[in-house]
């Protein structure tokens, strides 16, 4: 029979314990179990009675973490970047599948080497999103097993239970690794293109960036020109700033795949580089850092087969993954220019800035002026009449129609005027007045001068683009011809 009774032991190695004491049939003791942590004392005896044998059950030792620490550098670290982590335990574990630890940055480390050995190695890699100031896991339940084992030599499961955070023994308490892939500083942004309109086979462009940071905190930056916003059949540049004047410059290929693969050359530097849209020239092109900026001058070589108005965008990232995201910068011709009519041409002055611009906006039929009916002109980050400053000018009855917030068409004739008087009309983005406003026809050209008021709310960089529609019913494309830089007071 057995029978649990918790007594005082007094022991060489035992001065206070609960045992379990079991007997035999015969009221023989045979057995006093201490516990797995403790061990036990077993006895035998022969047919007669007599005891014959002691043996001592050595206790059952749980391997336990020890310690949580990392062997890399302490320093700041951005997504892409990978973190080392070794958790030692008491003694030797061996591993199956992959155990896990979770990080409270929102990320978890896997199970990497060390099976057979006290000490296993994790790796985390920083993913967007991910922040700590001060690299540590979760809880002192962060390691789990995650499907898999962490057994000592005899089998028997590890007792996974970790430090409390921040106290001695974890990854915090030995380590200082900061991730950041948001800047605290702030995003990066653009600050100009020079020249915002420009047009021909060759042309210097000038951008200018800026990092709250610094310059150096500075990743990469991108300036794109294409029809839309789309790195397919475009001319997308990406330069990898290594320093204040100097860095690495990539034109990505015609499939606009920014993984590659893609042409590259150092700057400063005298190679070329090119795509079926565009090129590249070292020579000419520079780069300079000072204070919070970056400028970058790229000396472009634009291929005939590009040819037609467009878009320059341009944005920047810095170190710790912050975007400016994509800013409409500016517009460039590549010759040959578009000839078919009816024909936007242009608009003057064809870049601006200030919330109070008196703009001319041209366009051109086939024959005569008057064979035009609509116009438009719309300004806006892209061709998107939704929250934007998107005029049509009816000719016959000399109507000037602002479309609503919503951009619906369909709704524009509820903001109209006749382009006489003090009349006004307005939106969310601006107001246009027909006091100051001009129309002019002269042979085939037709001109529509607008004072227009942007509001602060529409602050940003703006490409203009225009439109014509004969009274045939003959529709241009749209074509991107201006810029405005809309300040935000």
């Amino acid at each position: 029979m057995s029978s649990r009774i918790v007594v005082v032991i007094v022991a060489a190695q035992i001065a206070f314990a609960a045992a379990t004491y079991s007997y035999d049939s015969a009221g023989r003791l045979i057995k006093i179990d201490y516990g797995a942590a403790l061990g036990a004392v077993v006895y035998t005896y022969d047919p007669s009675g007599h005891l014959i044998g002691r043996q001592q059950i050595q206790p059952t030792m749980t391997v336990n973490v020890s310690s949580v620490t990392s062997s890399t550098a302490n320093g700041t670290y951005a997504p892409g970047a990978t973190i080392s982590i070794q958790v030692t335990f008491t003694g030797a574990v061996n591993i199956s599948g992959v155990p896990q630890l979770a990080l409270n940055s929102g990320g978890t480390a896997n199970y990497t080497s060390g099976t057979g050995t006290a000490t296993l190695t994790f790796g985390y890699t920083v993913a967007a999103g991910q922040n700590s100031a001060k690299l540590d896991y979760t809880s002192t339940g962060a390691l789990t097993l995650n499907g898999g084992t962490i057994n000592d030599a005899s089998g028997n499961a590890s007792n996974l239970t970790l430090a409390s955070p921040g106290a001695a023994g974890s990854l915090s308490a030995s380590k200082n690794i900061v991730i950041a892939t948001v800047n605290p500083a702030g995003a990066p942004s653009v600050v100009s293109l020079a020249p915002a309109v420009s047009g021909g086979s060759n042309q210097l462009l000038t951008v200018t960036y800026s990092a709250p940071g610094g310059y150096a905190t500075l990743g990469v930056v991108n300036v794109l020109i294409n029809t839309f916003l789309d790195g397919r059949q475009g001319c997308y540049i990406a330069f990898v700033p290594s320093g204040g004047g100097a860095g690495t410059l990539y034109l990505i290929d015609d499939a606009g795949d920014a993984g590659g693969p893609y042409s590259g050359m150092m700057l400063p530097g005298k190679g070329v580089v090119q795509n079926s849209q565009c090129g590249v020239s070292g020579s000419g092109s520079s780069v300079s850092g000072s204070g919070n900026n970056l400028t970058l001058t790229l000396n472009m070589i634009f291929a005939p087969t590009f040819a037609g108005n467009k878009v320059i965008y341009a944005a920047a990232r810095d170190t710790a993954q912050s975007n400016s995201g994509w800013q409409t910068m500016g517009v460039h011709g590549v010759p040959p220019l578009p000839s078919t009519f009816p024909n936007p041409v242009g608009m003057s002055p064809s870049s601006g800035s200030g919330l109070t611009q008196t703009v001319t906006f041209t366009y051109q039929d086939q024959s005569n002026a008057t064979n035009l009916q609509t116009v438009w002109a719309l300004i806006n980050t892209a061709i998107d009449g939704r929250a934007a400053c998107y005029v049509a000018y009816y000719r016959p009855g000399h109507q000037l129609y602002l479309y609503p917030d919503n951009g619906d068409g369909s709704q524009a004739t509820s903001i109209v005027i006749v382009l006489t008087g003090n009349n006004t009309i307005s939106n969310s983005q601006c107001t246009i007045s027909a006091q100051g406003s001009n129309v002019q026809t002269i042979g085939n050209i037709l001109t529509v001068t607008l004072p227009i008021t942007f509001k602060t709310a529409f602050a940003g960089f703006k490409g203009v683009w225009l439109a014509a529609q004969t009274l045939g019913g003959q529709v241009s494309p749209w074509q991107a011809l201006g810029a405005e830089v809309v300040p935000g007071q």
